[in-house]
Order: structure tokens, then C-alpha cells, then sequence
């Protein structure tokens, strides 16, 4: 028969054994739990760290790839222009080379003047674009001199007439000479008297906008048909006749 206190001790110590091994238990489980905190709160650190540099390597990026189109913007912007200078240089160069071909023409020459003659082949000059077609030339609208000058040029003209100019029969072609209506008086571009006058049949027309000279020239070699016309200024004609000191 077992004593009741060997019992009462058997079971004390089974139970205290249970306590111990209890809070041994409990203790390994918070020790588990705060390393495994710690080891999250390390994670999340190291993950907040990468998070936080692979922000600022994006921003970098970013920033790189603006800086690079500003650059990339900047040398569009100046190529653009360059191009735009090279363009209009080239216009330039293209404007003075024509220019300076027709300033080469000496159509006809008389005396001390080359003339040439610049026409649309149309009559669509009107006196503004006729003294701009001079000067941009280095030169002036013309004068006739003489009977033999009005020959030279209306001989030398006169091919043109029904070819060039698109078929006609008759041109006018613009002078710098002007017309009086009041005196009747021709006057040459300087202002000093013409020396020379040929009007065509039915010429001068005595009114007071009719002050400037156009020299007709007839497609055919009836010489007597060729001659001076006044008119008004804003009215067109073929072409006008240029000169320019040799």
C-alpha cells in the first residue's frame, strides 16, 4: 500500500515539473518571437533601404533622360538654325549669281550704256515691279538717245515679239522717259529734254495722267509703226527696258 504522502509528493513533483518545463516553453516562444521581429524589422529596414535607392536611381534616370532631351532639343534647335542660315545664304548666293548674270547682259550698247530688257511675258509689269527689275540689276529704267539708238533696240527686240512674248503682235515695253501732257514736252529720266521723239500713229494722248512712255515695237518690219505711247501709271505692260553704265 502506498502512503499517501509518497502520493502527494509524486504528484507536487509532476506538476512542478510541468511549471518548469511551462515556462522554459514560454520563454523559447518569446525569444523566437522577438528574433523573428527583430529579423522583419531588419527586412523591412533593408527593404525600405532598396526601395529608397531604387527611387533615387529611377529620379536619376529621370533626370538624365531630361537633361539628354534638353541637350538633344538644344542641338535640334541649333541645327534647325543652321539649317535656316544655310538656306537663306544659299538664296543669297542664288539672287546675287542671278544678279550679277544679268547685269553681264549687254542686250544692246550705246555710247556709254548697256541696255537689256526684262519682261514677264505677260503684261502684268506694272511700273513699281518695272523700276524694281532695274535697280535690283544695278541699273535704271531706260532712255532712247537718238534715231539710230531707237533702231538698235526696236531691231534687236523685235524677235521677241510674237515668240517670247507669247505670241503678240505688239509690246509695250516701259521706259524712264516721261511725258507733259501740258508743254508736250518729252522729258529723259534726269529730267532734261529727250534729244530724241517717235510717236506712233494717233500718239500723244493729251490728258493729265498720261506721263509716262512706252515704246511700242510691232512684231512685223514696218518701221513707221513703231514708236512712243504715253500712258497712266498704273497701267501694265510687257516688259521694261533697262540701263546701265558701262
Amino acid at each position: 500500500m502506498i502512503m499517501p504522502w509518497v502520493l502527494f509528493f509524486a504528484t507536487f513533483g509532476g506538476l512542478a515539473t510541468i511549471f518548469v518545463l511551462h515556462f522554459e516553453s514560454q520563454g523559447t516562444w518569446n525569444r523566437g518571437y522577438m528574433e523573428l521581429d527583430a529579423k522583419f524589422q531588419q527586412l523591412q529596414q533593408k527593404n525600405s533601404n532598396v526601395t529608397l535607392q531604387l527611387r533615387r536611381h529611377i529620379d536619376e534616370i529621370g533626370r538624365k533622360a531630361n537633361s539628354g532631351y534638353a541637350d538633344l532639343d538644344a542641338k535640334y534647335q541649333q541645327l534647325q538654325e543652321t539649317h535656316s542660315n544655310d538656306t537663306m545664304q544659299l538664296r543669297s548666293d542664288m539672287n546675287e549669281v542671278e544678279r550679277k548674270a544679268n547685269i553681264g547682259l549687254c542686250e544692246v550698247r550705246y555710247e556709254d550704256y548697256c541696255f537689256f530688257l526684262g519682261a514677264t511675258g505677260k503684261a502684268t509689269m506694272n511700273m513699281n515691279a518695272a523700276r524694281w527689275f532695274c535697280e535690283r540689276n544695278d541699273a535704271k529704267l531706260g532712255n532712247i538717245y537718238s534715231s539710230k539708238h531707237f533702231d538698235m533696240l526696236t531691231n534687236y527686240y523685235r524677235p521677241y515679239v510674237g515668240t517670247v512674248l507669247n505670241g503678240n503682235t505688239l509690246v509695250g515695253i516701259k521706259t524712264g522717259m516721261t511725258f507733259d501732257p501740258q508743254t508736250q514736252v518729252v522729258h529723259l529720266s534726269d529730267g532734261s529734254r529727250a534729244p530724241f521723239i517717235r510717236w506712233e500713229l494717233g500718239q500723244p494722248t493729251i490728258e493729265p495722267q498720261y506721263s509716262f512712255i512706252v515704246v511700242g515695237i510691232h512684231a512685223d518690219e514696218i518701221k513707221a509703226r513703231d514708236g512712243y505711247n504715253n500712258y497712266r501709271e498704273g497701267e501694265t505692260n510687257f516688259g521694261a527696258l533697262c540701263q546701265r553704265r558701262v
